[in-house]
């Protein structure tokens, strides 16, 4: 099953963080009506997180049991290629910083997450695809053995009170009431054991749609919608906002996900235009191409050019930057993802690691 409404809220999210990092001199930052918004707009990869689990969710809880290795194949095929394109375009493009031999090693095998201090090494953004693959790679275990097997209330339970007790570490931590070893408060931010919670709360969400969709049609409503996206933009303006970051907002942004995936029109109908669509499709080469293109544009001094044709107001050069990530990114998708994605799932196999488990 696919959702094509939930496509292009990962567009606008990844528009978002890319302003997060981007814009900070632009009316986005020093807006006093919008600027709030745009300071925790970080958050967006928790949006990331929770829509990652739902969609997982409906995609394979009625397929029956998940092969892994096919499972992992297919995932490797979503994200590795461009993830690694990106990679190797931030070390050319920032070949004079001399990046570490053990951070691209790291950074290669999206292990960066897990190793104090590393988290944001080479391509900072980088770090929440280390998180999400840990999250691929335990979804089969969690479908094979947990989903497909527990009783919907119970497992209600179980991912309710993970997700308590890992809000609770979360502010023993920046309350420095916990401190583990080798790790700071900043290396926590970013590991994946950290953000497990939102994933799996987009899991259950999923679950909760997949069995009572019919009865839970009425939350469809695109006013409710908007009341959701009203309340987490609220919630940015309360002084507990520190404690965000690892998933806090979840539960808000699982009830959001899933009154836009009920929702059949009107919402549904304009989400679901081709060109919302492909924004969608391409969101993820803008999420994780960010650095290498504003490097890129650094390198090549794009703001003299520009000044040269009397473009020197802020807000103009960052959604001049904006459009050239956005058409890379189309480029990208085209000449990359779809192409090796094909290719990987057409030509890979997992057969050595089949006998092995056998």
């Amino acid at each position: 099953m696919r959702i094509d409404q939930l496509t292009f809220t990962r567009f606008l999210a990844a528009i978002a963080i890319v302003s997060y990092h981007y814009a900070r001199e632009t009316v986005l930052f020093t807006h006093e009506s919008i600027d709030f918004i745009f300071k925790h707009a970080y958050l967006g990869v928790s949006y990331f997180f929770v829509l990652s689990g739902f969609v997982m969710v409906i995609a394979y809880q009625n397929k029956g049991r998940i092969s892994f290795f096919s499972y992992l194949k297919n995932r490797i095929a979503r994200i590795v290629p461009l993830y690694l394109f990106a990679l190797v375009a931030c070390m050319i493009i920032d070949k004079s910083l001399g990046y570490d031999k053990l951070d691209i090693i790291y950074t290669f095998i999206l292990i960066q997450s897990w190793i104090a201090g590393k988290g944001l090494v080479i391509n900072f953004t980088a770090w929440s695809l280390s998180v999400e693959f840990f999250f691929y790679a335990m979804f089969p275990f969690l479908t094979n053995w947990i989903y497909q097997k527990w009783e919907l209330k119970n497992i209600s339970i179980a991912l309710s009170l993970f997700w308590i007790a890992s809000q609770i570490l979360h502010i023993l931590i920046i309350e420095n009431m916990v401190e583990f070893p080798y790790y700071i408060e900043r290396d926590l931010r970013y590991h994946p054991i950290m953000h497990f919670n939102s994933f799996l709360i987009g899991n259950l969400t999923g679950l909760i749609f997949l069995k009572y969709r019919n009865q839970l049609n009425k939350l469809g409503n695109i006013y409710l919608s908007l009341l959701l996206v009203s309340l987490i933009f609220f919630s940015f303006r309360m002084e507990i906002v520190k404690y965000f970051h690892n998933g806090i907002l979840s539960p808000l942004m699982a009830v959001l996900v899933l009154t836009i995936a009920l929702n059949e029109k009107p919402l549904a109908n304009f989400f679901n235009k081709n060109i919302f669509l492909f924004l969608g499709e391409i969101s993820f080469g803008i999420y994780i191409l960010q650095k290498p293109v504003w490097s890129l544009l650094a390198n090549l001094n794009l703001e003299a050019h520009l000044e040269r044709l009397y473009i020197t107001n802020v807000n103009a050069l960052f959604s001049i930057r904006l459009l050239i990530l956005i058409t890379i990114s189309m480029i990208t998708y085209k000449l990359i993802e779809i192409p090796m994605q094909q290719l990987i799932k057409k030509n890979w196999n997992f057969n050595f690691f089949k006998t092995l488990k056998d």
